[in-house]
């Protein structure tokens, strides 16, 4: 049963867009379709030049959609959803992400036990193709299915619930580029808030398959790597202080993943220790356009 609705909510959900026409109807027909006896509003913030508003009005009407003139990144976005958001509980995905279809049970379950903050595991939709797979253990090894219910120091963004309450309190996204949530998640354990991974609040993430976008995000997410940690001592500060350390950190990065991949349970460790081995020429190619990119964004104008 799902109940989905414009009264007064339970849960709302917001989900930032940008461009999205290829797969924003698949994100929404998941997320419409909830099995849970709790009603939920789903808003959609649209930046888009495409004609993802014209697939979302036609198709789910009861989505309320917020069409923006001008491109706005995931942070603003959202923050923008959170201003029109009506119910004391705000879960958030993006559009190219597809739901469980108890994703929001399950976060809701977690927040009844008394958790003010949740982030769910993150599953890799086109698995099997090298360059998704390369995407996958770059961006979102340690958020498994696999893995252990446990408090954390970050909670992603493309699967995340929280109470309003907190947000008043701590405030909203900060309006970077990108890693707009290792700085909020940042912002929210400064204030003492714990974060709590659910890793039955399940996403799937349509990562990437052609190389040149792939490249250019890894390009991308250094930069904002840099941004962000120039803006606060986030894990990591220290390679941006001293950017000749950032040549190790591909270094580092591979034994993270590696331990990571053998943290989860068996037998799927395996299964994805042997996804590692194939994609890896693709992962280091991935970690040089990072690299490259951190480099950049640590001598970059700090900004404000």
């Amino acid at each position: 049963m799902h109940s989905v609705t414009r009264q007064q909510p339970h849960v709302s959900v917001v989900i930032p867009s940008y461009n999205s026409s290829a797969f924003i109807e698949r994100c929404l027909t998941s997320v419409s379709q909830q099995k849970t006896t709790r009603p939920y509003e789903v808003i959609v913030v649209d930046s888009s030049d495409d004609d993802t508003s014209r697939v979302i009005a036609k198709r789910f009407p009861l989505v309320n959609l917020i069409r923006l003139k001008e491109r706005t990144f995931p942070g603003a976005a959202r923050n923008r959803g959170i201003e029109e958001a009506a119910a004391p509980i705000i879960a958030f995905t993006d559009s190219d992400c597809i739901v469980d279809d108890h994703w929001l049970d399950c976060a809701l379950q977690a927040h009844d036990r008394g958790h003010d903050v949740v982030g769910g595991s993150i599953e890799n939709a086109r698995a099997g193709n090298l360059i998704s797979d390369a995407e996958y253990f770059l961006e979102f090894r340690e958020f498994s299915s696999q893995s252990l219910a446990r408090e954390v120091r970050f909670v992603p963004s493309c699967n995340m619930s929280i109470r309003r309450a907190i947000l008043d309190k701590i405030g909203t996204f900060p309006a970077t580029r990108a890693s707009e949530d290792v700085l909020f998640s940042y912002n929210l354990a400064k204030g003492g808030v714990k974060m709590f991974f659910a890793p039955s609040m399940r996403v799937a993430h349509l990562n990437r398959t052609r190389l040149a976008p792939f490249l250019k995000n890894q390009w991308l997410l250094g930069i904002n790597f840099s941004v962000v940690r120039r803006l606060a001592p986030i894990r990591g500060w220290w390679l941006v202080r001293y950017p000749p350390l950032l040549f190790v950190a591909p270094f580092v990065r591979i034994v993270t993943t590696l331990r990571f991949i053998l943290s989860n349970r068996f037998p799927h460790n395996f299964r994805q220790l042997g996804g590692f081995v194939l994609s890896l020429p693709l992962f280091l190619a991935g970690l040089a356009a990072w690299t490259a990119g951190a480099l950049k964004g640590s001598g970059a104008p700090k900004p404000n």
